[in-house]
């Protein structure tokens, strides 16, 4: 909202636009379904974990050999 300058309605209507376009996106160029987690190498629910844990998981989890590259 301070970055566009936009109130809150009007940014929650950017972010539900943009969703749906990356949505489409990813569906169309991966011929997979957006949100299927079976297609992601890590989920975490940081707004139930919090931020400090998210990033503590995210450190750790980047630091582990096999992620290496």
């Amino acid at each position: 909202m301070k970055q566009e300058g936009i109130k809150e309605k009007a940014a929650y209507d950017l972010v539900r636009k943009e969703d749906k376009y990356r949505k489409a996106y990813y569906n169309y160029y991966t011929g997979e379904n957006w949100g299927n987690p079976e297609t992601y190498d890590f989920c975490i629910n940081s707004a139930a974990r919090g931020i400090e844990t998210t990033i503590d998981l995210l450190g750790k989890m980047l630091c582990r050999e096999e992620w290496k590259r």
